[in-house]
């Protein structure tokens, strides 16, 4: 009896408490008053809703009830603080030294960069972090070009400019792709080679080189097909026309199963190099699957040959 009693006393001083405090109606509005109130005194609404363990929605709520009731708009800190990082980075300013100044994170700065490239399409000026030469100054790569064509060394060409040997060849490389122009390098010993080009007897990409004499001119992938003997491709055409599958060669040759395509490339290859072209029309007889089209188009070429 005397615990009942107990338990009853106890309720009852919880109930004249939370009758103290007010229903949670009450308090949800108390709460709501004070998230107004550092709305209006300048926080940000991320910064109230950790304050307030309250979600995001909910300060938004509680701002456009006061924008309805009032019809004036809560300026928002943090739309401000964007359009000052969107200036700094318009201005040239590293993506690091705006997180520096302003305090945010780079996953900030990067989503903002984002949202101008995707409302104006355009990309902010790009920046350089070591040199801090800021934007890339497209007569000043010009003049690196000229300075290279006179000393011929990458070396003396980056102390006239402040930049390493690596960024004055990443320059040169980017002026012959854009003009189509052939710069002849200098080697070690001094003396200008011009760089050849070597264009790949099977999928026909080209490739340049200060000795054509020592170079392959296959490129990677079909220089990797050809180191492959002859004895091997025959092999595995025939167990191709036997009925065997391209996995099962594959195993049978003790490589992996993600290495099937290497097969199948280094045979395709092998074939047109050597214009057989019935036997391409035989091995698959309802056209060349779209990986080896695109990574030997003399394959596909001989394929066309053939079907006409």
């Amino acid at each position: 009896m005397t615990d009942l009693l107990e338990t009853l006393a106890e309720i009852a001083a919880l109930k004249a408490r939370l009758r103290l405090l007010g229903t949670p109606r009450e308090l949800a509005h108390l709460r709501n008053e004070h998230i107004l109130a550092d709305l209006l005194a300048g926080a940000t609404r991320r910064v109230v809703a950790m304050k307030y363990g309250v979600i995001y929605q909910t300060v938004m709520n509680v701002a456009r009830s006061h924008e309805r009731a009032t019809g004036t708009k809560i300026p928002d800190p943090s739309v401000l603080r964007n359009e000052s990082i969107l200036a700094a980075l318009l201005s040239g300013t590293t993506k690091l030294d705006v997180t520096e100044q302003f305090g945010v994170s780079p996953a900030t700065v990067a989503r903002i960069s984002a949202r101008h490239r995707r409302e104006t399409g355009t990309r902010l000026p790009s920046s350089r972090h070591r040199t801090g030469l800021g934007p890339r100054d497209p007569e000043r790569d010009l003049a690196v070009v000229h300075s290279y064509l006179e000393t011929g060394r990458m070396h003396e060409t980056g102390v006239l400019f402040g930049l390493t040997s690596e960024r004055v060849r990443q320059i040169v490389l980017r002026y012959e792709r854009r003009t189509g122009t052939v710069i002849p390098h200098t080697s070690n010993r001094g003396e200008k080679v011009p760089r050849a080009v070597l264009t790949c007897p099977v999928c026909g990409k080209t490739k340049r080189t200060t000795q054509p004499e020592k170079t392959s001119s296959y490129c990677k992938h079909c220089g990797r097909a050809n180191r492959i003997p002859d004895e091997k491709i025959d092999a595995w055409i025939a167990r191709r026309r036997a009925g065997d599958s391209w996995l099962q060669i594959v195993m049978a040759a003790g490589m992996k199963i993600n290495e099937s395509n290497r097969i199948t490339i280094a045979v395709a290859a092998r074939l047109a190099f050597h214009r057989r072209h019935a036997e391409l029309r035989e091995l698959w007889p309802r056209g060349l699957p779209p990986y080896l089209a695109k990574r030997v188009p003399a394959a596909l070429a001989a394929f066309e040959s053939s079907v006409e």
